[in-house]
């Protein structure tokens, strides 16, 4: 839309993509309200492209306005119905919408060249004439066959009650793509119902050069930490795709807002690595408070500071001179309590910790920091009370554009010189220049982490973390590997594989987007 508001049409870049089905065409009566219920019940469920022929624009707003329609491309193509001419513009012409919006307006011509979906409505306009003429536009090797009516909607295509919501489970091929292999085994087969088929293309290391021809004719894309950035998401890129399953639970690497827009799902796989990251999380915690791997490298170093001074307690002392804490007078803060968080929550419980729960810090409008109250369901504390009077602070949180840089300097100025951090979350959260400088000053006891701002990682030029004046410091690395155990491997290709075959069925599960 300009400025005024009025749709300025548009070349566009020619007919709609031929696709290999039409599911339904669905006619709607004259009513708004009917429209809106049947846009939501259509696009709320994994359709490839969903097309709405509309000619009358009250019609256009309603839709517009409809709850979960993010954005559009509007067609115009043409509309033969002498009742349209009557329309207030007089437009000659249905307001056709794909499921791939972006706001823009094309012209199509006289041929849709087919599509898996129509809902069709007319204002004063014939709704039967609008379906016969969509269907004039799609060929007729497309067209299913069975007609159902009642007297407020028209569907051609499968036969389905009112308000039935049409399934994602018509005539499809899947070309499904797995860009790193290497991570864990994929699911050996799918179970697809009887009429669609599937092709699994596995690839075993991810190779940025040739991402693009990798992922072309992908409808399906799995994907674990290669990133998949808004370019690569283009439809010129991949003009075929309809789901990003991300085998991990997080899904900073995928371009959420570009999907969104596009109208792909993306899912994840929650939960899967629960028990191995939080029993990681503790190990992280022993060895950053005793310096395991610090008096590792001291017993080993010739010549020998223990055979000179007799003894190596100095470097168990905080600066101090305490000795350091036991699990039971740890307190123990919690920054991101969902499932990852409760189980770290239960473990050090069980170890005779303190446990708080933060509050979110979320940062307002004018840049001045805000916590949220502390709810009556966990009893959370807000989020500088904890960082405040926590000894051991763990993360398990994601990574998004609230949680970058989330604990830097004003939060280590607020901690416990006793306080090691726990990061088990994702690089990024933790300012890495900041934490050295926190450790090197004795701000903090430790820092634990698994995880980097830039991964894979090599040296100081990738992380602070990585350089050699950081050696003697205790600061403990692992590379992104809480995750890794037999069960994890089970759960991850089990729900991978439950989550594909739910979204080809029509009922998407641990949707992202």
């Amino acid at each position: 839309m300009n400025a005024a508001g009025q749709r300025q049409a548009t070349q566009g870049p020619g007919p709609l993509p031929r696709f290999r089905q039409v599911d339904a065409v669905v006619s709607v009566g004259n009513g708004a309200r009917i429209l809106k219920e049947t846009c939501i019940r259509v696009l709320a469920r994994p359709l490839l492209t969903v097309l709405v022929l509309i000619s009358a624009p009250p019609l256009l707003d309603q839709f517009e306005r409809a709850e979960h329609v993010t954005g559009y491309t509007l067609y115009r193509i043409p509309n033969p119905s002498p009742s349209s001419r009557r329309l207030a513009d007089g437009a000659s012409v249905a307001w056709a919408f794909a499921s791939t919006r972006t706001g823009e307006i094309h012209t199509v011509g006289d041929r849709l060249h087919g599509t898996e979906a129509c809902i069709c409505s007319g204002s004063d306009a014939d709704p039967g004439h609008m379906v016969q003429h969509a269907l004039q536009l799609i060929p007729t090797a497309l067209r299913h066959k069975s007609l159902t009516k009642d007297n407020e909607t028209t569907i051609l295509g499968p036969p389905v009650a009112k308000w039935q919501t049409i399934p994602h489970s018509y005539p499809m091929h899947h070309e499904i793509v797995a860009l790193e292999g290497l991570h864990q085994p994929l699911p050996p087969t799918f179970t697809f119902p009887p009429h669609s088929t599937y092709n699994l293309t596995v690839y075993r290391r991810p190779d940025l050069d040739r991402l693009r021809d990798r992922i072309r004719n992908a409808t399906i894309i799995i994907v674990t930490t290669i990133k998949l950035s808004a370019d690569v998401l283009a439809p010129d890129v991949t003009p075929s795709l309809r789901l990003v399953a991300v085998m991990a639970t997080g899904t900073d690497p995928v371009d959420l807002d570009a999907c969104r827009k596009r109208g792909v799902r993306v899912t994840n796989c929650p939960a899967a690595n629960i028990d191995a990251v939080s029993e990681h999380a503790i190990s992280l915690y022993f060895a950053a408070r005793r310096r395991t791997v610090l008096l590792d490298g001291l017993t080993r170093r010739v010549p020998s500071e223990w055979k000179e001074k007799r003894t190596l307690m100095g470097h168990l002392r905080f600066a101090d001179g305490k000795p350091p804490l036991t699990c039971g007078e740890e307190v123990l803060g919690i920054v991101g309590y969902g499932a990852l968080g409760k189980r770290i929550a239960a473990l050090g419980c069980a170890l005779g910790m303190r446990v708080l729960v933060a509050a979110r810090k979320n940062p307002s409008s004018n840049g001045v920091d805000v916590v949220l109250p502390p709810t009556t369901e966990d009893d959370r504390v807000p989020f500088e009370e904890v960082v405040r009077q926590s000894t051991v602070l763990a993360l398990s949180l994601p990574r998004n554009a609230e949680t970058l840089n989330l604990i830097s300097t004003p939060e280590f100025e607020l901690m416990s010189p006793y306080a090691v951090l726990v990061n088990v979350s994702r690089g990024g959260i933790v300012d890495e220049d900041a934490v050295v400088k926190a450790v090197r000053e004795g701000r903090i006891a430790g820092y634990a982490t698994d995880v980097l701002d830039k991964e894979p990682a090599e040296g100081p030029q990738d992380s602070p973390l990585l350089s050699d004046e950081v050696r003697d410091l205790n600061i403990t690395l692992s590379p992104h590997l809480a995750w890794f155990s037999q069960r994890t491997l089970k759960n991850l290709g089990q729900i991978l594989k439950d989550t594909v075959e739910a979204w080809v069925q029509g009922r998407p599960i641990n949707v992202i987007v």
